[in-house]
């Protein structure tokens, strides 16, 4: 039997709703608006126009040593949300959805905006640990969403080191290829900014141990989502206190559940073969690949 790799598995085909990866690459590009449009107001109202960006707002928002950390801790959590210059912001979101689509595929979406936080707050933590005692290699204001990048990349090596980047039916390039691409293009620029890469390294080793949790099977993010749930199923209206449409919603939920399964186990049996080989396959799932290729054509 042929693999069907010719289907594109699109994840722009997603509803916004169900892509995490789109709506935490939109999130970032709205705080670099959002950054951008304080400073042009700071530097019409500032006597000082050349200053007021570094001499004002950076502080406030950007990662610093610890001395300078502890007069303005909330830049723990906005430092990873912002970017001084464009082409650093596209550049960044590219190889973040590159490898984003990598985790997003294999485990679903639900960890990926938890996953991008939690490695950039705790490997921010540890890089202020750092430079307490060895203040001499801390890095000067850091705004960049960098450190989220190469927590990504390393949880997406670490989650699948065998996975492959289909092009077409014969063309297919490793994961780990392009992770030295990006490391050549991206992380020997930094090379001279000891404290930079000190926060790199940190925010990789959060995001390795995250990714190690899921695939012994614990999710750490579990309790949050759950919570997240319960918010949000108390926000929505509930659609069966409307009788007359209760069976319509009842009927069109189901069936868009039972694609939304059908494609998942799909692409499950998709990444087996990509990681092991056709000859992995069970009987069962040599069938269930074979009628999803028979609705195909």
């Amino acid at each position: 039997m042929r693999t069907n790799y010719s289907q594109q598995r699109n994840l722009f085909q997603a509803k916004f709703g169900q892509n995490a990866l789109i709506q935490l690459v939109m999130a970032i590009g709205v705080g670099y608006v959002l950054i951008q449009a304080i400073k042009v107001i700071l530097i019409i109202v500032s006597k000082e126009p050349k200053l007021v960006f570094s001499d004002e707002m950076l502080p406030n928002i950007a990662l610093q040593s610890l001395p300078a950390f502890i007069k303005h801790p909330w830049v723990l959590f906005t430092y990873f949300w912002g970017h001084a210059s464009f082409w650093n912001l596209v550049s960044n979101m590219l190889w973040l959805y590159c490898f984003g689509s990598v985790i997003q595929t294999l485990i679903g979406s639900k960890e990926i905006v938890l996953l991008y936080i939690v490695s950039c707050v705790f490997g921010g933590v540890l890089y202020l640990g750092f430079s307490y005692f060895w203040p001499a290699l801390s890095a000067g204001l850091i705004l960049t969403a960098l450190p989220g990048v190469v927590a990504f990349a390393t949880a997406a090596i670490v989650l699948s080191p065998k996975f492959k980047f289909y092009l077409g039916e014969r063309l297919a390039i490793p994961l780990w290829v392009v992770l030295l691409v990006f490391v050549f293009l991206n992380l020997f620029s930094y090379v001279h900014d000891i404290g930079l890469i000190i926060l790199l390294a940190f925010s990789a080793i959060t995001g390795a141990v995250y990714i190690q949790f899921i695939k012994s099977g614990y999710r750490p993010g579990s309790k949050l989502i759950q919570l997240f749930n319960s918010i949000q199923g108390k926000v929505e209206p509930d659609p069966y206190k409307y009788p007359d449409k209760k069976r319509n919603f009842t009927l069109s939920n189901l069936q868009h559940q039972h694609k939304e399964n059908k494609s998942e186990i799909v692409d499950k049996i998709l990444d087996k073969i990509n990681q092991k080989g056709f000859k992995s396959l069970t009987e069962e799932e040599k069938d269930t690949l074979k009628k999803a290729s028979d609705e195909i054509s």
